[in-house]
């Protein structure tokens, strides 16, 4: 399995030509770096820094520790993360953030749901007006005759 793989764009007339400079991707299987010999960790930056937003909020690790002492730039990070867990504002803003994204979740999977609803109450309407008996229309759709009564009854 592919552990870690880096994508350059590159012109499509020109494929010696890269898009830019500036735009690199890196792709890699988190579950790998985990089993990773310490070693190899301390080794690449791009695992290092993966490394740390995995286990950010466990500062008794070993490999963390040494990370924090080895790498300068990581430590910057650390000290940032550690002052925006004390300042109130910023906590009620990250706390904001996830309300609001949980709150895009559930009204994403109502809609779904009330989408389906409305489907299945329109294939039974559709099945009905050809002439499809309820038994048969439960039959097909797995929906219990008395839902299916339901509703016939409450369309117009």
């Amino acid at each position: 399995m592919l552990f870690h793989a880096q994508v350059e764009l590159r012109e499509i007339h020109n494929l010696h030509e890269p898009v830019s400079n500036h735009l690199n991707m890196d792709y890699l299987n988190l579950h790998q770096l985990k089993s990773l010999p310490h070693r190899d960790i301390l080794s690449s930056k791009v695992y290092t820094l993966m490394y740390y937003l995995l286990h950010a909020g466990s500062m008794e690790d070993e490999i963390m520790n040494d990370i924090l002492q080895s790498n300068p730039d990581i430590q910057s990070i650390n000290e940032k993360y550690q002052s925006a867990l004390t300042d109130d504002q910023i906590r009620i803003q990250a706390e904001q953030r996830e309300k609001f994204v949980r709150d895009q979740v559930a009204i994403r999977e109502y809609a779904l749901e009330q989408g389906r609803q409305e489907g299945m109450d329109f294939l039974i309407l559709t099945m009905n007006s050809q002439g499809m008996s309820i038994q048969d229309i439960s039959k097909y759709t797995k929906i219990p005759v008395a839902e299916i009564s339901e509703i016939l009854n409450e369309s117009p």
